[in-house]
């Protein structure tokens, strides 16, 4: 089957970005489809070993970019390789994006997939445009045969449309386990460093396990506004040779960064916009066979078993102090939740499984 996944951009060298889009390409390569992507750039055969970098175009070049030029791609991605089984649109801006293309694929009877991967409504967006991105939303899912989400919360803007639940998968050949042990006492930080996901608290979390003659150290991996303050932190309080920082990395060395850790850890701020987003970066710490500790999210709370899988912690520097310590004082515990979250991630957060159950999804709605 020829699928036709359409972006404003892709890029396999940056960490995060179009991990989602990249991720239903290599799910449906994995299972014997060929999908193409199609971006403002141009069309795309998606391979694991091949680099590809397009810029990410933001406001007010990033509204040019995805209104003529992407249908113009798509047009000529239907010239040159026919017309495709199935079309699949990353959807973070519904109205700059989809909306321009939508009745080209329905001309050509092309079934559709919605997939908001990335929620449109950003605090940088004004209030009228996210009014205006649910409304177009909504309507261009009555047009589709599918939406896609990755929070279940989601769906019930949708009622009465198809409608399935889709979370963020993990490239089980990217992210997996080592045959080196995490370093003792390293704890492992990814992302992006900002207030909203947690950032804030890692330096007192830090001061607080070295209160309790604990001998920590902790590894940052990524880059964000809050960097340089969290970095000031250390110094004011003293702890700076405790904290280690990779900066902006390729995504390929994210793994092997994290691999070095003992435990892991995804601080989030109590947000409720938060509730609406699967975070990525938990499951991808799960697959590196690692403990891992994280917020109640609504998302987290509702597909993992809490002290099982994983642990989470309120946004307290005390409360996560407490948690690493507990894992720190019974390694054994930890090396439970790491395989149990392990065994988790590789049976249903594959991508390719994910394909193979949005695929079953898709032709029972169908028929």
């Amino acid at each position: 089957m020829n699928v036709l996944i359409i972006n404003d951009w892709i890029s396999t060298i940056a960490a995060g970005g179009t991990y989602r889009v990249q991720g239903f390409a290599a799910g449906l390569a994995e299972i014997g489809h060929k999908p193409l992507i199609c971006t403002s750039w141009g069309v795309v055969e998606y391979s694991r070993d091949k680099m590809t970098h397009q810029p990410n175009v933001k406001s007010p070049g990033y509204y040019l970019t995805t209104t003529f030029p992407l249908l113009i791609q798509t047009i000529r991605s239907i010239i040159r390789r026919g017309v495709p089984d199935l079309a699949i649109i990353q959807m973070p801006s519904p109205i700059t994006k989809a909306l321009s293309i939508l009745p080209l694929l329905k001309a050509f009877d092309i079934p559709v997939i919605l997939d908001f991967g990335d929620p449109w409504w950003r605090q940088n967006e004004s209030q009228l445009y996210a009014i205006l991105s649910s409304y177009f939303a909504y309507l261009q899912a009555r047009n589709s045969l599918l939406v896609t989400s990755p929070s279940k919360l989601i769906l019930r803007l949708f009622r009465g449309i198809n409608t399935i639940h889709l979370p963020n998968g993990v490239d089980l050949k990217l992210f997996r386990p080592t045959k080196q042990p995490g370093e003792s006492g390293l704890i492992g930080f990814l992302g992006v460093f900002s207030e909203r996901n947690g950032s804030r608290i890692i330096i007192p979390t830090l001061v607080e396990l070295l209160k309790q003659n604990l001998n920590v150290r902790f590894l940052l991996v990524g880059q964000g506004e809050d960097l340089p303050v969290l970095l000031n932190e250390a110094f004011r309080k003293g702890v700076r040779k405790g904290v280690i920082v990779s900066g902006a990395v390729r995504r390929d060395m994210v793994p092997k960064l994290l691999s070095r850790a003992q435990i892991l850890v995804a601080p989030y701020k109590e947000d409720p916009i938060l509730n609406f987003i699967f975070p990525t970066k938990v499951p991808e710490m799960m697959a590196l066979k690692k403990p891992v500790i994280t917020a109640p999210l609504y998302e987290i709370l509702t597909t993992f078993k809490v002290g099982e899988e994983l642990l989470i912690a309120e946004y307290d520097y005390k409360c996560y102090s407490y948690k690493i310590a507990s894992l720190l004082e019974d390694p054994n515990y930890g090396r439970k939740i790491a395989e149990t979250g392990y065994k988790r991630i590789v049976r249903d957060f594959s991508w390719t499984e994910l394909m193979r159950s949005l695929l079953k999804e898709l032709s029972e709605k169908v028929q």
